[in-house]
């Protein structure tokens, strides 16, 4: 990227900062169906297949939720909690940065916040590329 782009960039990051950060989209556990409901959102234990079906049902979420929970559940390497934080968190930047070409994931971990950045923007035809970076890998 040049001077410019970095500039860019940084004055639409200031531009985020100063303005009120909405609150995330909770979901009540009310509105769950049973068998999600009973699943604990905050859980460090490992998503697996089985899980799939359960949080594919999630309802109000966007069509490329099933099949992220999907890839997710299948690999069986990721904590449920970091699926639903990374989800909220790329929400929140895809809509604050709709249109950043260049995802840096910083304490990337596996990278989902990365992939999720680069499918949400794929989803509106922007073309994103990610670097992700961690000092070790994933438990």
């Amino acid at each position: 990227a040049d001077s410019a782009q970095i500039e860019l960039y940084t004055a639409d990051a200031m531009t985020v900062l100063r303005r009120p950060v909405p609150p995330l989209r909770h979901i009540s556990s009310e509105a769950l169906p049973p068998s999600i409901a009973a699943l604990r959102r905050s859980s460090r234990s490992k998503l697996r297949p089985r899980d799939a079906a359960s949080l594919s049902a999630l309802s109000g979420m966007p069509s490329l939720w099933p099949q992220v929970v999907d890839t997710v559940c299948s690999a069986g390497v990721l904590p449920r909690k970091e699926l639903f934080e990374a989800w909220e968190v790329a929400v929140c930047v895809d809509a604050a940065f709709p249109a950043i070409p260049l995802v840096a994931d910083l304490a990337a971990g596996h990278g989902l916040l990365a992939w999720l950045l680069l499918l949400l923007g794929a989803r509106r035809g922007v073309r994103r590329r990610a670097v992700c970076v961690d000092t070790r890998l994933p438990d």
